[in-house]
């Protein structure tokens, strides 16, 4: 792969689209407001199995229940090349900041205060294995020495599943391959590579299918035909109503022309 190399995962039979999903969600409680839940139906509120209270979902609504955790990236390591060397991977230019700023934000602690006691109150998905302010957090030293993903509502992985997808076989950046690495400066050298994900998202309930895409980018960007053909759709569309609009036009001139000889004579 030469250029730019990045990393995407894909589903196939999702339907983000459909419009009671695509409208749960709540604006104001991802910029930071948790009580705010408005628009989340079904998921506003749920009870909180640790202490039996209904308290509002955080984050809420099907979309960030729905979160995509199906890959957990530990290596991705070139086997031909001596000595064995394993691209790093980096979230840099994924998403611009002022889109993470404008949008997202995490409630701020008072003083002396963690994350987690700034969410206390709320409760996590049902579908959550991990409450939201733990979201992102290392788990180790080996996490911790990789990029920041951001954590809580400002993680770039859940920013990015928030983004609706207009078909139902899509696919969403996951990560890129840091070319200021010595070995990957100028792609993504052939050879045979290990990467190790982990099962987290079946999608036997719902009869699709997932994917894990490697590709490089040209001049043009990164190839997504799905969205190439709707744009060529949609520009072959117009442009045969335009022909047709200039036809209408030119027949009533013609018309009109022919009445006024008409009536010359």
């Amino acid at each position: 792969f030469q250029g730019p190399v990045r990393i995407y995962y894909g589903l196939e039979g999702f339907y983000q689209n459909n419009l009671d999903y695509a409208k749960s969600r709540s604006e104001n409680q991802l910029h930071g407001k948790l009580t705010d839940t408005e628009g989340c139906e079904p998921l506003e509120t749920r009870i909180d199995p640790n202490d039996g209270i209904e308290k509002p979902i955080a984050p809420c609504g099907s979309i960030a229940n729905s979160l995509f955790n199906g890959i957990f990236l530990k290596e991705f390591c070139a086997h031909s090349m001596l000595p064995e060397t394993c691209a790093l991977l980096s979230l840099r230019g994924i998403i611009s900041d002022f889109v993470v700023r404008k949008k997202y934000a995490n409630p701020l602690p008072k003083e002396n205060e963690t994350l987690c006691d700034a969410f206390k109150g709320t409760v996590r998905p049902p579908w959550w294995t991990r409450d939201v302010c733990q979201l992102g957090a290392p788990l180790n030293a080996e996490d911790a020495a990789r990029d920041s993903v951001g954590i809580g509502l400002e993680n770039i992985d859940l920013i990015i599943w928030m983004r609706v997808a207009a078909l139902p076989k899509f696919r969403k950046i996951y990560r890129i391959v840091d070319d200021e690495h010595d070995d990957y400066t100028e792609g993504l050298p052939a050879g045979n590579y290990t990467l190790r994900i982990g099962y987290n998202y079946p999608t036997s309930t719902w009869h699709g299918k997932k994917f894990f895409y490697v590709t490089s980018e040209s001049w043009a960007g990164g190839r997504h035909f799905p969205l190439a053909i709707a744009y060529l759709a949609v520009g072959a569309f117009l442009l045969l109503i335009s022909a047709l609009f200039l036809l209408m036009c030119l027949r009533m001139r013609f018309l009109e022309r022919v009445r006024v000889e008409a009536q010359m004579q």
